[in-house]
């Protein structure tokens, strides 16, 4: 792949790319989408799809075989500073946890969203830590 010298171009490239893989999704294609969104949010890469991560990879794809629900993922995984390592752990989501059973259900009902308008603290009030 040639060097990227501006932010623009690196975006649209990965975009392109994203666009390019195939609306049937294969556990390579899903490892492929996380990939775009590892290079283009600084997250780790998945340099190869082990037996453990292709099963895992292939019994969401049957809970979830839509591209588009994947990028709806993907997108709020990209906008979470919390998966982006910005929390108390400096945990950063990678793909073993992308493919766990329960992780896109949690994403998209907003489990790693940023709390606003004090929210955190009003929890903290009545949940305690």
């Amino acid at each position: 792949m040639k060097q990227l010298t501006d932010g623009a171009d690196k975006k649209a490239e990965l975009a392109a790319r994203a666009r390019a893989i195939p609306d049937v999704l294969t556990p390579e294609a899903l490892a492929a989408l996380w990939n775009c969104l590892a290079e283009a949010v600084d997250l780790h890469r998945c340099l190869q799809l082990n037996p453990a991560r292709r099963q895992a990879a292939s019994a969401r794809l049957k809970e979830h075989a839509e591209k588009a629900y994947w990028i709806g993922v993907l997108r709020k995984i990209g906008f979470s500073p919390f998966c982006r390592g910005h929390n108390d752990r400096e945990w950063v989501g990678n793909f073993d946890w992308f493919v766990r059973p329960r992780t896109h259900l949690r994403v998209l009902e907003g489990f790693y969203d940023t709390p606003s308008n004090g929210s955190w603290d009003l929890m903290r009030k009545y949940w305690g830590k």
